[in-house]
């Protein structure tokens, strides 16, 4: 059976590109994990992230790290309709 793995997601909007851009930077620098972002293709100003973790991340650390990327969303004053939230998947 496969390892159970863990993961933050995380969902935002805002009409700033720029700003958008800039914001996913600084989640990339600050968190450790692989960090996929995707723009909606219906919903261009809706933007989800995704931060796998390693096989070996604990419940703990996927919600300190979903806490971390709520601060780092909630920070950027154009930004809103933020959601964040951790998962466990079999891979």
């Amino acid at each position: 059976m496969a390892a159970l793995r863990r993961a933050v997601r995380g969902f935002f909007s805002t009409y700033y590109e720029d700003e958008a851009n800039a914001l996913i930077e600084r989640i990339r620098s600050t968190v450790k994990g692989d960090v996929r972002v995707t723009r909606s293709n219906v919903v261009p100003e809706l933007y989800y992230v995704e931060i796998r973790l390693g096989d070996n991340a604990s419940r703990e650390e996927a919600e300190r790290l979903a806490a971390r990327l709520r601060e780092l969303l909630l920070e950027a004053d154009t930004v809103y309709g933020v959601k964040v939230y951790t998962v466990g998947f079999q891979g």
